[in-house]
């Protein structure tokens, strides 16, 4: 969260969101790779799952900077649970 200086207000910055998300995405992947094929579990992400899920961001980032769409929908978009 960050205050505006003009007004006062308090707003969060959808960029430094994205790359929360980012790197919980990517530890995923680290933690996966140095794991045997059978010893990955649920949350661990493969070299194939980490790069669709990074075009796939990478596009919804593109969409928010072009304002295209709204910070919201471009952090649904990111978000893996």
């Amino acid at each position: 969260m960050k205050r505006c200086k003009l007004c006062g207000q308090y707003f969060v910055l959808v960029d430094k969101q994205y790359l929360t998300e980012y790197n919980k995405v990517y530890s995923r992947r680290y933690r996966a790779a140095g794991k045997f094929e059978d010893k990955i579990d649920g949350k661990d992400l493969t070299k194939e799952q980490f790069k669709e899920w990074s075009a796939k961001s990478s596009q919804a980032r593109r969409d928010y900077v072009e304002g295209k769409i709204s910070g919201e929908e471009m952090l649904m978009r990111v978000r893996v649970d």
